[in-house]
């Protein structure tokens, strides 16, 4: 137990006034570089990869056929 305060460089003995609003920044920073890191990779990778995904899931239109075959009747032969 003694070594995590060493390693921390927090005495149990004092108060952790000024120690603990350093240590608080420090983590709100930590937490604040995750949070954009999360976002970007939300935005990035995520959205559109769930784009492409419904893209591909929605049912493709009806598309009308390029050429129209002309129906002979026995009037037009020749």
């Amino acid at each position: 137990m003694m070594d995590f305060f060493d390693q921390n460089k927090i005495s149990p003995l004092e108060s952790l006034g000024p120690n603990m609003k350093t240590l608080e920044n420090n983590l709100k920073g930590r937490i604040n570089a995750l949070i954009a890191i999360i976002k970007n990779i939300e935005k990035n990778q995520t959205k559109p990869t769930a784009a492409m995904l419904m893209a591909l899931l929605e049912p493709a239109p009806k598309k009308q056929p390029l050429m129209v075959e002309k129906k002979r009747t026995p009037s037009n032969d020749y």
